[in-house]
């Protein structure tokens, strides 16, 4: 919005001990699990808004720290 980019898309693995990792598909169904087995999701947050040059060097540094962005993105956007 006003400038600002697209989020990140959501990420999906299956983890089973004894097994490699095996990504899943946004929808996928019929999933088996065994005990232990760990499903691990990042959801990202929506996009941004506006350019984010037009925010103070403090304001940009701090996103980093808190995981909201980092570098890339900036350079990215700009």
């Amino acid at each position: 919005m006003l400038g600002g980019e697209d989020g990140q898309p959501h990420h999906y693995r299956l983890l089973s001990e004894g097994r490699e990792p095996r990504v899943l598909r946004t929808k996928e169904v019929g999933i088996e699990l065994h005990p232990g087995d760990c499903l691990e999701v990042r959801s990202s947050g929506g996009g941004g808004w506006g350019r984010s040059e037009r925010r103070s060097a403090e304001a940009r540094q701090r996103d980093r720290e808190q995981g909201l962005t980092d570098a890339t993105a900036e350079q990215a956007s700009s």
